[in-house]
This record gives C-alpha cells, sequence and structure tokens, in this order.
C-alpha cells in the first residue's frame, strides 16, 4: 500500500469515527422507563420530610419560575413565576407530577423513536429530576426542567 493509499484510509477512519462517536454517545443518553421507575421509588422512600424546590421550567420562548415548599402538617406553598398558586394548581408542580411527565414524553418518544430526544439526570440521593430535556424534532418542540431541592 502506498503513502497517498494509507492516509486516505487514515483520513476515512476519522470521518466515520468522528460521524459515529457523537451518535452512540447521544443513544445512550436515552431516558428509560426502568430509570424513571428506579428514581420514582428512591423519591417515594427517601424524600425528606419538608423541601423547597426551586424549577425553572424552558419551553421554547417561554420561562416559567417556580418555587413550592412541602412541610408536613402545613399546606404546600407554590408560587409560579411571583404568583401564589392554589393547592390543585400546585399539583402540578409536585415532584411525583414531574415523574408523570417524564414518563408521558417517554411514552410520545416510543410512538417515533427517531424524532424524539429525552434525557434526564436524578438527585444521586432522593432520586429527584434535577435536570429533563425533551425534544421533538419535528414540531420543533423543546421542553426543559431544571430542579433544585433544599431540605430544611
Amino acid at each position: 500500500m502506498k503513502n497517498w493509499q494509507i492516509f486516505f484510509l487514515a483520513l476515512l477512519l476519522c470521518a466515520l469515527a468522528a460521524a459515529a462517536i457523537p451518535w452512540i454517545y447521544q443513544r445512550s443518553q436515552f431516558l428509560t422507563a426502568p430509570q424513571v421507575q428506579i428514581n420514582r421509588e428512591l423519591w417515594e422512600n427517601s424524600k425528606p420530610a419538608s423541601y423547597t424546590l426551586h424549577i425553572l421550567k424552558t419551553d421554547g420562548t417561554s420561562k416559567t419560575a417556580v418555587l413550592l415548599r412541602v412541610a408536613p402538617g402545613q399546606e404546600r406553598v407554590c408560587r409560579e413565576n411571583g404568583s401564589f398558586l392554589g393547592q390543585d394548581q400546585a399539583a402540578k408542580w409536585m415532584p411525583e407530577a414531574l415523574f408523570d411527565q417524564l414518563s408521558q414524553w417517554l411514552a410520545e418518544a416510543a410512538t417515533d423513536p427517531g424524532q424524539h430526544y429525552l434525557t434526564a439526570r436524578f438527585h444521586p440521593q432522593y432520586g429527584l429530576p434535577i435536570r429533563s430535556v425533551f425534544r421533538a424534532k419535528i414540531q420543533g418542540k423543546r421542553v426543559e426542567i431544571q430542579v433544585a431541592i433544599q431540605t430544611e
């Protein structure tokens, strides 16, 4: 084999690696139903008695900031973009609702696997989803939810 052939063969291998590595990495980041179930159970078994959640939801161009406080023997307090919410409206920001949202996105992604992207990171101690991203390529929809927890 001549030197120029070796050079172009090496160049071809580098190009294939450059295309394959990001694809393989992205596929490994996809969220699965067992991950959601394991972390939901971890949350149910180890959630703190009282906590405050700071939630930021970015949906396209709109941002929603939520502060949710939960304490035993007290009503939960929830503010969305500075406005207080009633108990029924606050329920959509509870951790259980966040897990339900992930499950709903998983079901939506299962209908058309190549057109959706869903990933999440979970709190190592509590199992709470601390960052989740859902993207539907066809609709151009991207939703990101970030959660910070403070325990009292």
